[in-house]
């Protein structure tokens, strides 16, 4: 239910803000994805830049992360490198 991507791919090495968003939460895929009310799988493809979400499912997605649904394109945006960092330190917080 989703937009395929057939020439845009994402390089393996980009990450999107909205799987830093979802890593700086501490939640799985599948947490996304229940919150979101979206399927596991649609979440996945979107983090891999397989797919592109319609903007219903993006909406949901924003609003499950806090994010405000007028910014929720945003997500879609290649994180930059010190978003990376602050993501995956927020995630090894949740580990000690």
């Amino acid at each position: 239910m989703s937009h395929k991507i057939s020439d845009t791919k994402k390089p393996p090495s980009e990450v999107l803000m909205l799987t830093v968003e979802r890593q700086r939460k501490g939640w799985s895929r599948l947490e996304l994805a229940r919150r979101s009310k979206n399927a596991p799988s649609d979440i996945s493809r979107f983090e891999s830049g397989r797919v592109v979400p319609y903007d219903v499912q993006l909406r949901r997605i924003a609003r499950a992360l806090g994010w405000r649904v007028a910014d929720a394109h945003h997500l879609l945006d290649t994180a930059q490198p010190n978003q990376k960092d602050a993501a995956v330190e927020s995630v090894a917080g949740f580990d000690r």
